[in-house]
């Protein structure tokens, strides 16, 4: 009988360096207290992005390192990081970053956090924050290695701040580099790796992580994302193939609930693994996705973002594990969004308990909301085969 390798869990304490600071409110504007500076934000107001809660001020900004503090806590508290292999990250080095972004960005990136700022909308730096940003980028990476070293069969990565907002040349949705591009351009690099996919079930369009790979055959690039001429970052359309025909974008409505979620994803993972035998797959992991998730500054959508439970993600997991072992390949999660402590907690131990091969520890009963537009799975279907003009085919 064939021993499992461990799965691991990659952390360290310096994620915390990264602080993108507080935020304050005083009327209609938005201030930023970051590294002893006060901070207008020079894009958007209150109105702007429609918060329709009173704000205590100062609230910290959302993407904050007690994200992973709650995730680390809940993990240990149901004894699941006991039963994993915990990693420290390496850094990511300078041929590593550029392998994804521009020389100019990268230094862009080094001086404003030297003295921390305003990077991009939304997107704050503090002293130390380069320094962090290399480590989260560095951790799909010491993933990778452990991987395809025959050490490790899976890891669990997390790690902040989050990437798949970064683009080549810019920074966005408080991403500074693009920890998922990064991963698969290294492996890409190793002998035997000739496919890679990056699946990204975050709420929202992974556009900077398009925008990197949509160049290169090798990497495929699948995105699951709620879509709204509202939501950030307002991409991620399903008639956006890429030139390369590598590009599989599944827009959502609003209020989508784990139902139609999971039907879709039955539909489609599956199918795209065993067609394109990827060697990887990389996945961009938000837990955003979960209801009442996004109820915070910069986050909130008036549309109600999607209605998933922490069940679901058990089950997103547990499939992307059996698709990828059929074809003989491995898979890494890297942590994106999702924001509410409990939320995520509860998303990542059921995460955890399905990469460690165990049953669903939390089961959640959530409120149904009606869904505001129709989604027709069959019909969905039929136009993504007729976009893809051949290269996948899906069917119920």
């Amino acid at each position: 009988m064939t021993k499992m390798l461990p799965i691991a869990l990659i952390y360290t304490p310096d994620f915390a360096i990264h602080d993108p600071g507080q935020i304050r409110v005083e009327g209609n504007n938005l201030y930023h207290r970051v590294a002893g500076q006060d901070l207008l934000d020079p894009v958007y107001t209150l109105d702007q992005i429609q918060f329709p809660y009173p704000v205590v001020s100062p609230v910290p900004h959302p993407e904050s390192s007690s994200r992973l503090t709650a995730a680390m806590a809940a993990l240990r508290d149901f004894g699941l990081s006991q039963q994993m292999t915990l990693l420290e990250p390496e850094s990511a080095t300078e041929e590593d970053l550029q392998a994804v972004h521009t020389s100019e960005y990268i230094a862009q990136v080094r001086a404003i956090s030297a003295a921390g700022g305003y990077l991009a909308e939304s997107t704050y730096v503090s002293p130390g924050s380069y320094k962090t940003a290399l480590i989260s980028a560095g951790a799909g990476i010491s993933a990778l290695k452990g991987i395809l070293s025959g050490q490790i069969q899976s890891a669990l990565c997390l790690n902040r701040p989050p990437g798949h907002h970064a683009g080549r040349k810019q920074a966005g949705g408080f991403c500074l580099f693009n920890n998922a591009a990064i991963a698969a351009k290294y492996c890409l690099k190793k002998e035997g790796v000739e496919r890679v996919l990056i699946l990204d079930w975050d709420l929202h369009h992974g556009d900077g992580t398009q925008d990197i790979v949509q160049d290169d055959p090798r990497i495929i690039f699948c995105s699951l994302h709620q879509f709204g001429k509202e939501l950030y970052p307002q991409t991620g359309n399903l008639e956006d193939i890429g030139a390369q025909g590598n590009i599989i974008n599944l827009p959502l409505p609003a209020k989508l609930a784990d139902d139609q979620y999971w039907a879709l994803f039955q539909t489609i993972i599956p199918a795209l693994i065993a067609q394109a035998k990827p060697d990887i797959v990389i996945v961009s992991a938000g837990f955003d996705g979960h209801l009442d998730d996004i109820n915070h500054l910069y986050l909130y959508d008036p549309g109600a973002g999607l209605c998933l439970s922490a069940q679901l993600y058990y089950n997103l997991t547990r499939l992307v594990a059996e698709a990828i072992a059929s074809v003989g390949g491995h898979y890494l999660l890297l942590l994106e969004g999702g924001y509410d402590a409990t939320n995520l907690g509860n998303c990542l131990v059921n995460t955890s308990a399905a990469m460690l091969g165990l049953p669903l520890v939390i089961e959640e009963t959530l409120p149904q909301r009606e869904t505001e537009s129709s989604f027709n799975l069959e019909e969905y279907i039929a136009t993504l085969n007729a976009l893809q003009l051949g290269r996948w085919q899906f069917s119920r």
